[in-house]
Parts: structure tokens; sequence; C-alpha cells
């Protein structure tokens, strides 16, 4: 993530929140992305001119996608960043989470666990300080199923990761010796 991607996906939280519409431009940039990203013959070509990019996304978009979506899109083009979208795209995600109150977890684990295990696992997690406990109602997982794991899980949030896998804590008691 670029300092670049990081200031544009902060600029447009803060309009976001101003406007109120933060849950909405969440849920669809990513898709809109895609649309960008699957075009990018068009979006990216440095010989067609912002202005007929933005026209495009206008056209195509409104209506359908948020006004602000659609003014930071046409930013985009004529700043020339719209190959700069993916990385913002992931960091605003990060950051409108953040204002949400949510939090998501990517966790790997051995199997798929049911729901009495991942309340376990929030309560674990939150007294490890993983994240504040208070808000443990807002904790959700993106789980990946990782057959090499054996037992136990990893867990990934905000830049942190807590190995409490089986192949970490042997490791662990080997080093004691």
């Amino acid at each position: 993530m670029t300092a670049l991607e990081n200031g544009y996906a902060q600029a447009l939280l803060d309009a976001a929140l101003a406007r109120g519409n933060v849950e909405r431009i969440a849920e669809e940039l990513p898709e809109i992305g895609k649309l960008v990203f699957g075009f990018n013959h068009f979006f990216c070509n440095p010989k067609i001119s912002w202005r007929q990019k933005a026209s495009l996304l206008k056209e195509t978009l409104g209506g359908r996608a948020d006004a602000l979506t659609i003014e930071f899109l046409a930013l985009l083009a004529q700043q020339r960043r719209l190959k700069s979208l993916p990385g913002i795209c992931a960091r605003f995600a990060k950051l409108a989470e953040d204002s949400l109150g949510k939090i998501t977890i990517n966790l790997r684990v051995p199997f798929p666990p049911d729901e009495s295990l991942l309340e376990r696992l929030r309560a674990y997690l939150a007294s490890r300080g993983v994240f504040p406990a208070a808000l443990i109602g807002n904790v959700s997982f993106n789980i990946v199923i990782d057959k090499r794991l054996l037992g136990g899980f990893i867990a990934e949030y905000n830049g942190r990761s807590l190995d409490a896998s089986l192949r970490a804590r042997l490791g662990r008691l080997n080093s004691v010796k």
C-alpha cells in the first residue's frame, strides 16, 4: 500500500463521513473497481483523455452509484490515478470498516468451524488484546480452510498475526529446551 493510495482512501473516507454514506460507498466501490479494471485498456490508456474517462464513468454509473463515488472516480481519472484504484479500494475498505466499528479477522483453520467455536475464538482474541473487548459483537471472520494446519489457527487483523497453530506451539516447546 503506497502513501498515495492511503491518502486518496483517507480523503474519500473523510468525504463519505461528512455525507453520511460510508457504508454505501464501501459496498459499491469494490464492484466498481472490478468494472474499471475489466476495461483497463480504456481507463488506463494514456491516449484517452481524463474527460472521456470521467464522462463514461458518469454515464455508466449515473443513478446506480453514489454521487461521491462517481466524483471520486472522475478525480482519479483527472489525476491519472485509476491504476491505483485496487490499492485505494483495499485501503478504503479497511478504513470504512474501522469507522463503522466493524472488525473482520482473517482466520486460517484446518476445518470449518461452527458458531460456538467462533464465539469462543472471539472471546479468546479479545482477551489477547487483538481487538477491544467492547467490540466483540462487531467481529466477523474471513475463514480460509488451510489443510496444511494440523490443528489450532492463525488469526490476522490490522497487520498483526496470532499464530496458535499446532506447528507454532510445537516450535515454541522445542525452543524452550
